[in-house]
């Protein structure tokens, strides 16, 4: 599950102040302050079909919620965006909240909906969250029963294979047809981040992290030097199979990729990055994430460095969210540059490949 990055970066802007010098945006990219709905004042974009349909959430108000991942929803609202006109999707339950995690060329999307209501009672603890399918608008369950566990749809591809994770302990998913089937974990806990058309399904699985992928059913954790790094995490694959991911350890930071040749690492450790969101594979292989050493930014991730992908006008932090095969980006931009502390509610946006 993607975390609110809205959030997150905000905390880490106001805790580390400002630092890292990054290349300049190579014009590359064509950036799109989304539109919002009416009376909607902040969201996120959070995922992008190939043909540029866009899911994430809008929210009138802050969000009472917290913590770094599946946090307390109270004022968010799936809502997706076709050819930029927002559209908010209802939740499962009237008056509750949701989230649009991805969506295909179809229109289908994927995300969450809280299954309780308990904004502005803060003694009483969150409900809990249902992994959820809108087809024509309409959200239904991808679960057959309530478990009453948390679970979250995190990805869709073409032919409308789910994936995503529920349970307690988290137990990595696909869904097809109306039947969810838990994925081989080897006994351990699991998630599952993203799929691609031909099924490849890509995660990790051990409550320390392995980097994982199934294919046809079967797992097979993916080869990283993990005596020097301790944890690693497979977070999306593109059509022709390559994943992009992250290592981190006693070493630091280091973003991956898994191709035809294998294992891949792109940059050296760094002890003093930090990665917010998930790394993200377009169909050439190039890599884009979000990471931080003192302000937050969305970069293109290259051997040689690491190029901004600049932000809207006014703005001063961005998160990358989501991709397509092209290359499309979609996040977050938050913070005036007039003035670096002062938060502007964060605003979804599209980073259009040219």
């Amino acid at each position: 599950m993607k975390p609110r990055l809205g959030a997150v970066i905000v905390a880490c802007l106001v805790a580390a102040g400002c630092g890292e010098s990054l290349a300049p945006p190579s014009g590359q990219y064509e950036i799109v302050l989304l539109t919002l709905p009416p009376g909607m004042t902040r969201g996120e974009a959070l995922g992008i079909s190939p043909s540029g349909l866009i899911a994430g959430w809008t929210a009138a108000a802050a969000s009472s919620g917290t913590g770094e991942d599946l946090p307390c929803f109270c004022g968010e609202r799936a809502t997706i965006w076709v050819d930029g006109v927002p559209t908010v999707l209802p939740p499962l339950v009237e008056g509750g909240a949701s989230l649009a995690r991805d969506i295909n060329d179809a229109g289908v999307v994927v995300g969450l909906s809280v299954a309780a209501t308990r904004c502005g009672q803060p003694s009483v603890p969150c409900g809990y969250y249902v992994p959820t399918r809108w087809v024509n608008g309409i959200p239904r369950s991808l679960l057959a029963t309530d478990s009453g566990h948390n679970g979250v749809a995190t990805a869709i591809n073409g032919p409308g294979v789910i994936v995503g994770r529920f349970g307690g302990p988290d137990t990595a998913f696909s869904w097809e047809g109306g039947v969810l089937t838990p994925l081989p974990t080897g006994g351990q806990n699991g998630e599952a981040l993203d799929i691609n058309d031909r099924g490849d399904i890509v995660g990790s699985v051990g409550f320390n992290r392995v980097a994982a992928r199934w294919r046809n059913g079967n797992l097979d954790t993916l080869e990283a030097p993990l005596a020097a790094f301790g944890s690693s995490r497979a977070e999306t694959v593109n059509a022709a199979g390559d994943v992009g991911g992250s290592l981190w350890g006693p070493e630091g930071l280091t973003i991956a990729r898994w191709g035809p040749g294998g294992f891949e690492r792109i940059g050296d450790p760094d002890t003093q990055l930090a990665l917010l969101g998930l790394v993200l594979v377009a169909g050439d292989g190039t890599l884009i994430t979000t990471v931080q050493r003192g302000r937050p930014h969305a970069v293109v991730w290259r051997a040689a460095g690491r190029e901004d992908l600049g932000v809207p006008p006014g703005y001063a932090v961005s998160g990358a969210m989501g991709i397509n095969e092209r290359g499309d980006v979609v996040g977050v931009s938050v913070f005036s540059d007039a003035r670096p502390h002062d938060a502007r509610p964060p605003q979804p946006v599209l980073w259009r490949r040219r």
